[in-house]
């Protein structure tokens, strides 16, 4: 720990230098936006535990179950588990502060602590943007390797979660591992992954660990992470995903929960209800991993999102999504945890004033409300539909 303290150190001092010349750099401290007063943030946050330990959550999967009981947790007549608000406010309390995301590169490695913001390009979007013909197509394996090389060459893109859906390769198994290696073939950069199945998280580990150079190696710098949206909104645990979050535990990177409950479709359309919802559920999140991996680091990702009414359908670029995000950002500040929120999804079809606008608005308002990680920046079109 002490030789990568130095590490660190000395690549803040080169940072210090290149500040000198540049505009902008890797964790620049946000915070400044606070869109809820302190007594909106308590209220949330007195309501979201009210939510956990009256209304509980369904379906927790069986290890989930076990532990929590053993902690005081208890289930209703419904089947529900039931998270006491001294125990929901210990884990909190207890979970880490901080924690690096490592590069292959170690001139890639990010420190997640305090207000840093850094930006990540994710998404996961199931068609492309071909510009040679100008219309969407099916994205395929080779779509995600060229994405990953560009953002190599982005310096304002810190870490690389999955931006396209390699829909060409249709065995889950070798979707996920070859989507794994062409992430980690495109960019050095720090890697969010995506597993269909948590017994395909081994499979990676240990493509990791070759690529690393032994096993010891890759426990060290562990350069790609995984995890998940444990979470079915509204107030159930996804039996699969919570699988995949608990699996992501072997990688031995910090594990992102990632929830979206949306305001209008499985949130209540108020605003304010869908904050609660979503810290609710995020937190909810935050004690399977903490219940079940204690210590292990998380990565809390309350993302909520909001429905045009008018359509029923996703609406990634409104002012409502910006001002959400950042109060999910504000609320994680409130509780000292690492956190993600979603930004940058424009509604726009194509890259133009629109897409501009609706970028620019929603991860502007996400980086000054102090995000350590504004994910879905780069890319995300068509409210996440292409890229």
């Amino acid at each position: 720990m002490a030789a990568e303290s130095g590490t660190i150190a000395r690549r803040r001092r080169g940072r210090g230098r290149e500040r000198k010349v540049r505009a902008v750099w890797p964790g620049l401290p946000g915070g400044a936006y606070r869109p809820l007063s302190e007594a909106d943030v308590v209220r949330i946050h007195r309501t979201a535990l009210d939510v956990l330990e009256r209304i509980g959550m369904a379906s927790p999967v069986p290890v989930l179950r076990e532990r929590a009981l053993a902690k005081g947790c208890r289930v209703d007549e419904t089947g529900r588990l039931l998270f006491p608000r001294a125990l929901v406010e210990d884990v909190i309390a207890a979970s880490p502060r901080e924690f690096v995301l490592y590069g292959r590169d170690p001139s890639h490695d990010i420190e997640v602590a305090g207000r840093r913001v850094h930006f990540d390009a994710g998404g996961e979007s199931i068609l492309t943007l071909d510009f040679a013909s100008g219309r969407y197509r099916p994205s395929t394996l080779v779509d995600l390797y060229d994405f990953a090389r560009l953002a190599e060459t982005l310096e304002n893109v810190h870490t690389f979660s999955k931006v396209v859906v390699a829909t060409d390769v249709a065995d889950a198994l070798a979707k996920d591992v070859s989507e794994a290696y062409a992430c980690i073939s495109g960019t050095t950069k720090h890697i969010g992954l995506g597993f269909d199945a948590a017994a395909h998280v081994d499979a990676v580990a240990e493509m990791g660990a070759l690529i690393a150079g032994g096993e010891a190696r890759f426990a060290a710098r562990p350069f790609v992470s995984g995890g998940g949206c444990p979470v079915v909104s509204p107030l159930a645990y996804g039996a699969d995903n919570s699988e995949v979050c608990l699996a992501s535990v072997r990688l031995g990177a910090p594990v992102s929960v990632v929830i979206a409950p949306q305001a209008g479709a499985t949130a209540p359309a108020a605003l304010a209800g869908t904050l609660v919802q979503t810290v609710a559920e995020t937190i909810a999140a935050l004690m399977l991993v903490a219940l079940v991996a204690p210590g292990h680091p998380v990565f809390f990702g309350p993302w909520p999102f909001v429905s045009d009414l008018r359509t029923g359908a996703f609406s990634g670029g409104g002012g409502e999504e910006a001002v959400l995000n950042a109060a999910a950002a504000q609320i994680a500040q409130f509780y000292g945890l690492p956190s993600s929120v979603g930004a940058g999804m424009t509604d726009s079809k194509v890259p133009d004033a629109q897409a501009g606008f609706e970028k620019g608005l929603t991860v502007a308002l996400a980086a000054l409300a102090g995000a350590n990680s504004v994910s879905e920046t780069a890319g995300m079109m068509a409210s996440l539909l292409g890229c």
